[in-house]
């Protein structure tokens, strides 16, 4: 799958095997300190290979659209209700350069730039459509456009009609939290349905527009996940492999 944009914001897209192709102690010699931390925190073998894989790649991603040296970029975090290192990513010395990344077990992302932007991906199996969730994360309007679809996947091991979308509206949402225009206990009372609630075609992307935002959408048979990232201009898309 191959996506294009003006130049302005880069974002990279791929399974983590892509990024890590290299001695894992090396690589993680990139990482900041509490990267590492949170790293061997993970119990996981695949959950330290999508984070590893997320947190190189976001370097790469600015190193790409900056002409900065990874090796030189020194990620953080930061909350903005508490200072803690857990909150939006930033480089250090980099105050004009905006930065998001997110992972699942099989793919990762980031995107870059001088505007504001926000990328989040999910599983094909990562988020079930059920009453209780609905009332808690979809609008009305959503919800009634996840009971008109079918609940039955059309193929064995391809998430259903309803499933997908409610896969599309929750990466939406997951992109307006990460650019604190959202929050968790307000994901009901904002309805994207504007942007599209239409099925999306696999291994392309399409872009739409909501308010003062532009998603960027997709679906990667290849990797099994859905992604969206919002942005207030185009967005340039690359996938690896």
């Amino acid at each position: 799958m191959v996506g294009s944009g003006p130049p302005g914001l880069l974002a990279l897209v791929g399974a983590p095997s892509e990024v890590l192709r290299g001695n894992r102690a090396v690589l993680t010699r990139l990482l900041a300190r509490y990267e590492i931390d949170r790293l061997q925190a993970l119990r996981s073998a695949p959950a330290r290979e999508s984070y590893l894989a997320a947190h190189l790649l976001v370097r790469r991603a600015a190193a790409a659209a900056t002409g900065l040296d990874e090796q030189s970029l020194v990620l953080g975090q930061r909350c903005d209700e508490c200072g803690g290192d857990h909150g939006r990513p930033f480089f250090h010395g980099q105050p004009s350069l905006h930065v998001s990344l997110t992972h699942c077990t099989d793919a990762v992302g980031a995107v870059v730039g001088v505007t504001p932007c926000a990328i989040d991906l999910e599983g094909w199996d990562a988020v079930a459509f059920d009453p209780s969730l609905s009332e808690r994360v979809f609008s009305r309007d959503e919800c009634h456009a996840l009971a008109a679809l079918d609940s039955k996947a059309a193929q064995p091991g391809t998430p259903s009609p309803r499933q997908m979308l409610a896969l599309r509206l929750w990466v939406r949402k997951e992109c307006l939290i990460k650019l604190g225009r959202l929050s968790l206990d307000g994901m009901a009372a904002c309805d994207l349905s504007a942007a599209g609630v239409d099925a999306l075609p696999a291994d392309r992307l399409v872009r739409s527009a909501c308010g003062d935002l532009q998603f960027t959408e997709w679906v990667d048979s290849r990797t099994r996940t859905v992604g969206a990232i919002a942005s207030f201009t185009s967005t340039a898309v690359h996938f690896l492999g």
